[in-house]
């Protein structure tokens, strides 16, 4: 799939304030455009702006996507993960790496609808939600990728499927975006494809592969999934871009490609879950007439 043209796609000029830690250059096509824009870290948003309002944006009702959605806890910041593995005493959960950068006593939130057919919604009390020690076992910082493991606990039962042969999303596209916003709603919503961007987002390693979208995320939900019409899991949520005042937001989110490079890199794709027979194959891409 060819690369986004911020320049024609966004009518792009170059903007001199950042209000996110991260002055970005986009590689368009055959070379490296450098600028400066507005990006947001979502995981730390909550923490940086204060709470504000917020409502659930549609009812979270399916099981295959919402019930792998946990909540991670790093000190005092929160983000989202998709558990991609679990079997007896191992359980690897997709996330942004962002969300575990200089990882302080992180924990996974483990709620009843992870277990079981009760209501899609975050719970407290009772004994609700369980916090699980984990640990990072795999991280990219220039794709905003990572995996963690929580060890102690037996398989759970809603794991997402990571399509290890899938092309990255089509432009026009339309997908579900799962998450937890602002540390307090788990949402699921729906997003159209604008394309793919490399981007270098100044983490080391240059630039990586992101999946652009025209909605962009609220605050808390950055490692939460991005999912194709059949379940399986296509993007990991980072960011939102403003590339000029004025213009509106999109969507940031880790592509195809960045995580089956962090997977393979680390010996974990033999875990994932094979595709069940008679579900939708991945999209292939059209081959040109000669």
């Amino acid at each position: 799939m060819p690369t986004i043209d911020l320049n024609s796609q966004f009518g792009h000029e170059p903007i001199t304030d950042v209000s996110g830690p991260w002055a970005v250059a986009v590689v368009i096509r055959s070379g490296i455009l450098p600028f400066r824009r507005r990006f947001l870290v979502l995981a730390f948003g909550i923490v940086l702006l204060g709470p504000r309002a917020a409502c659930p944006d549609e009812k979270a009702t399916a099981a295959d996507v919402i019930r792998p959605t946990v909540q991670l806890r790093n000190g005092t910041n929160r983000g989202s993960g998709t558990i991609l593995a679990s079997v007896p005493d191992e359980t690897l959960i997709l996330t942004a790496a962002h969300v575990i950068h200089n990882a302080s006593a992180l924990q996974v939130e483990i709620h009843r609808f992870n277990l079981g057919p009760s209501k899609t919604s975050l719970s407290e009390g009772g004994g609700w939600p369980r916090l699980v020690p984990a640990t990072v076992v795999a991280a990219d910082p220039a794709a905003d990728v990572a995996v963690v493991r929580i060890t102690g606990m037996v398989a759970l039962p809603y794991v997402a499927r990571f399509d290890l042969g899938a092309d990255e999303p089509a432009p026009g596209e339309v997908l579900s975006s799962v998450g937890i916003d602002r540390t307090l709603f788990l949402t699921r919503w729906r997003t159209t494809v604008e394309g793919t961007a490399l981007v270098d987002i100044k983490r080391g390693g240059g630039p990586r592969r992101f999946i652009v979208t025209t909605r962009y995320p609220e605050h808390g939900r950055s490692g939460g999934g991005l999912y194709r019409g059949d379940g399986a899991v296509v993007g990991v949520c980072v960011g939102q871009l403003n590339l000029h005042k004025g213009q509106p937001k999109v969507g940031l989110f880790a592509s195809v490609e960045s995580i089956r490079r962090l997977l393979r890199e680390h010996g974990l794709e033999g875990l994932m879950r094979p595709t069940p027979p008679g579900a939708s194959p991945a999209p292939q891409k059209k081959k040109a007439r000669s």
